[in-house]
């Protein structure tokens, strides 16, 4: 067995700086939970109970875009409530970035066929487009 002293035990997702509502304010993942915490008024809102691969906030910092166990893509009001599980698997994938043109965007993941491939989602129609499509190794020459 590991030693224990050094054991992971919470990743800092996200610390918001652009929503002045969430100054200060972190997406925090342990195994077990996925929570808010603020670090000027040590509140800590739990989203959901289950650990997280990635998360953003919207520019207007009104709510959270998140991947938990599930491996699907979800959008949530920053109290963990009314949260919209989208069709989009997002196995292995860990870093979104929600735009202020409403489009969530995300790399594909490292061990994925489309590696490089750069997908966006309409955060109010849920569609998905891939955005930038990354040659393939067959296509790629060398000079």
């Amino acid at each position: 067995m590991g030693d224990r002293r050094f054991a992971v035990v919470a990743v800092l997702l996200l610390l918001s700086s652009s929503a002045p509502a969430l100054e200060g304010t972190a997406i925090i993942s342990t195994q077990t939970q996925t929570f808010l915490y603020n670090a000027a008024t040590g509140r800590k809102t739990v989203l959901f109970n289950t650990g997280t691969n990635g998360a953003c906030f919207p520019p207007d910092g009104r709510r959270v875009a998140a991947i938990p166990a599930s491996q699907r893509l979800g959008i949530y009001d920053n109290d963990g409530t009314h949260g919209q599980v989208t069709p989009c698997s997002m196995v292995g994938t860990r870093h979104l970035n929600w735009c202020s043109n409403g489009y969530i965007y995300w790399p594909s993941n490292e061990g994925s066929p489309q590696r490089g491939h750069v997908y966006r989602m309409n955060a109010i129609t849920k569609q998905v487009e891939l955005m930038y499509k990354a040659p393939s190794c067959a296509s790629r020459t060398s000079r």
